[in-house]
């Protein structure tokens, strides 16, 4: 549920955060949407955001206006897309697997209502792409 890529250890969490961050009010450097809109969210705590998707075009599918509110949690290592059409937040995710102490990125699907990971229905390799994109720009920082 979800896709993650292990973080090797000498890229540093701080790092990894400041370019999350970065493509909160930058998806286009991250993502094919273009007539990106940020601004403070209405409660206060996040990032209103609007942005059409580019992606679709190319599979013949019309342009799609995102409405979402974005949320960085440092505390959780983890920044929530709320679009707000959509019962589910699509999650980016610092994670650290108990066991081994390896750190790795992960993007996925949760509920809102239950904050349990659900089903996602994109292709694997371009959320791999998007977590490669990530990690690839903390590195030059």
């Amino acid at each position: 549920m979800g896709v993650g890529i292990e973080i090797e250890d000498e890229l540093t969490t701080a790092k990894i955060w400041e370019v999350l961050l970065r493509k909160i009010q930058r998806p286009d450097e991250f993502l094919p949407v273009v007539d990106v809109v940020a601004r403070p969210s209405d409660d206060g705590k996040g990032t209103y955001r609007e942005m059409t998707t580019a992606f679709n075009t190319a599979n013949g599918l019309p342009e799609r206006r995102v409405v979402e509110n974005i949320y960085a949690l440092e505390d959780k290592l983890e920044v929530l897309f709320v679009v707000l059409d959509d019962a589910n937040e699509h999650v980016n995710a610092i994670t650290t697997n108990p066991e081994t102490g390896k750190r790795s990125l992960e993007f996925f699907l949760r509920s809102v209502a239950t904050k349990e990971r659900v089903h996602w229905h994109v292709p694997k390799a371009v959320v791999h792409g998007g977590i490669a994109k990530v990690l690839e720009k903390a590195r030059l920082l």
